[in-house]
């Protein structure tokens, strides 16, 4: 018996992998997903700050855009990585809990396949570790939006 996980976490499954791997193939491929579509999700998230203004008015949807945009264009890299390390904080502390469930139901279902009943679970189940997150990320890149520097964590 292992530290952390039973000796079984790490023997190959009858489909060539183990429960370890496939964990480490989730996390991996959460990883390289959340770092290739921060650009987008900043850029999404910044059009929905600008969509008010310091009143709480809603603004024009073309000048948000535009306001984006130019945050983009003044700082197109500091943009783009705006919010990406909450974003990768997150992918653990989002992911681990979800592709845990997620295995642990296909495990306890005992039919070894990720299905129907362990993805519902799964994501109901998750859901108290995925909002404070999220919340972070959004706090951070109000904090962007406002000064052009990206707010630490702690």
């Amino acid at each position: 018996m292992g530290l952390l996980f039973a000796d079984d976490y790490f023997v190959i499954k009858k489909g060539g992998i183990s429960q370890f791997q496939t964990m480490t193939a989730y996390l991996g491929g959460s990883a390289f997903q959340t770092v290739m579509d921060n650009p987008v999700t900043a850029y999404r998230q910044l059009v929905q700050q600008y969509a008010k203004d310091l009143n709480g008015k809603v603004v024009d949807p073309k000048i948000a855009s535009e306001e984006a945009k130019a945050v983009f264009r003044a700082a197109p890299i500091g943009a783009s990585l705006s919010g990406v390390m909450p974003r990768l904080i997150g992918v653990g502390f989002k992911r681990v809990p979800k592709f845990g469930i997620l295995l642990g139901i296909s495990f306890i279902v005992g039919d070894g396949e990720v299905g129907m009943v362990a993805a519902t679970g799964a994501s109901i189940l998750s859901a108290p570790f995925i909002n404070p997150i999220r919340m972070i990320e959004k706090q951070q890149r109000a904090f962007f939006k406002q000064t052009g520097n990206t707010k630490p964590i702690m």
